[in-house]
């Protein structure tokens, strides 16, 4: 089962599907936010993966909602897998991208970042907001809403 909020990724997820000629090995592919998986009823899956949702909520309500509907439609024993972006990762893109490098002129913009984690971004069609965790952080939060951390992994 794939699920996304966006119509346009799951065209792209339909495309890709299709052109790897897996499409028996994907049983549905629907359109559903991370915050209500009502369209699931408790203890659905044996695991989840989690790739997006957590770093597209800068919103603290939308991430506890989140991450409470994970953990209903996650069987006990299941396993989640969670992808999650540091603060530091969205002020590395911040200084790489040259129209939007001004935003580290602005104090409360940086505070807010690397304070809150909240990542704010003004460019039309581009990454516009987001949030980045500190990696101390992660294992509490997630143990609030029941899940225990077997590995944190980071690329950066």
């Amino acid at each position: 089962m794939l699920a996304d909020l966006s119509p346009e990724l799951l065209e792209i997820a339909r495309a890709r599907i299709a052109e790897a000629g897996i499409a028996h090995q994907v049983e549905t592919i629907v359109e559903a936010d991370a915050c209500d998986l009502g369209a699931w009823a408790d203890e659905s899956f044996d695991a989840v993966l989690s790739l997006g949702p957590f770093y597209h909520l800068p919103d603290a309500v939308d991430r506890k909602r989140a991450t409470s509907e994970l953990v209903r439609v996650l069987r006990p024993g299941g396993l989640a897998f969670i992808a999650l972006r540091p603060s530091h990762a969205f002020l590395r893109r911040t200084i790489a991208i040259l129209d939007e490098r001004r935003h580290l002129a602005q104090a409360e913009w940086v505070a807010q970042l690397l304070d809150e984690g909240v990542f704010e971004n003004d460019v039309p069609g581009r990454f516009t907001h987001g949030y980045g965790v500190r990696p101390e952080e992660v294992a509490p939060f997630f143990a609030q809403h029941g899940l225990s951390l077997s590995t944190l992994l980071a690329l950066d």
